[in-house]
């Protein structure tokens, strides 16, 4: 008899559902908040969640352009803005992401022709609530520090038929580790980039 072994991929109803066999008598509701209170602290803590939009094209004299957002989330930062594949001099633009609907990116020279698919962005991103998709397999990647961080913050609460002070300290030593570990991966990442890669300047 042959079985399947393949492992399902992690979702946000799949995280909420194993958080709930560890909290007793909790509303499943209040569950997929705290969650959703986790990733956006994770996310904003660590940039953890890196995007590369999908090119958009410019066009002759303007120099005002949307920065795409894939998912329902807002942008934290932009960490390079890239045309025809080749890093843009931070000089060379300006980014306003205050407004989170719709964030741009102004370029500081006039373009003198039209470029197809040309303009692109990196992006760190942290979701909107009530935001439960991502990127395939970012759920999976964090799932533990993501538990982690919500047994810490439930099972510390008085009073509630999950509540489990000493399981919520211990939690809580993993929830930080976690957000340090990501943080270690990311800067030595970075710097490896940095140091055997160093992007192009492209001035405009």
């Amino acid at each position: 008899m042959a079985y399947n072994t393949q492992r399902k991929p992690v979702t946000f109803d799949s995280l909420v559902n194993e958080l709930l066999t560890r909290l007793n008598g909790v509303n499943p509701p209040y569950v997929r908040t705290v969650l959703h209170e986790k990733l956006e602290e994770l996310c904003t803590e660590t940039h953890c969640w890196i995007e590369h939009s999908e090119p958009v094209d410019i066009e002759t004299g303007i120099v005002l352009y949307p920065i795409p957002v894939a998912y329902d989330a807002r942008i934290l930062c932009v960490h390079s803005v890239k045309m025809h594949g080749r890093t843009l001099h931070p000089r060379s633009y300006a980014v306003d992401i205050s407004d989170t609907d719709s964030p741009t990116c102004t370029l500081h020279s006039i373009p003198a022709q039209d470029f197809e698919k040309a303009l692109s962005f990196e992006t760190a991103l942290a979701p909107l609530f009530p935001c439960e998709n991502f990127p395939d397999g970012f759920l999976e990647r964090y799932r533990m520090t993501l538990k982690y961080g919500v047994l810490a913050s439930m099972q510390a609460e008085e009073g509630k038929p999950y509540s489990r002070q000493q399981e919520a300290a211990q939690s809580h030593v993993r929830w930080q580790r976690g957000i340090h570990e990501c943080n270690v991966n990311r800067l030595t990442q970075d710097g490896a980039h940095d140091l055997t890669a160093l992007p192009q300047v492209y001035i405009i």
